[in-house]
């Protein structure tokens, strides 16, 4: 069964923001999911 993690964070307007990616590997760790935010932050700064 097909995996999907989605991602909760707020801009630094203050708004709510998720992203939602789909078939997600089965051993994916709090610390790749930290990095994969913290990468989303930063282009969203770029936008």
């Amino acid at each position: 069964m097909a995996k999907s993690l989605s991602m909760s964070f707020l801009t630094d307007e203050g708004k709510k923001a998720s992203i939602t990616v789909n078939n997600v590997k089965e051993d994916l760790t709090d610390a790749e999911v930290k990095a994969a935010m913290g990468v989303t932050k930063q282009l969203q700064k770029l936008s």
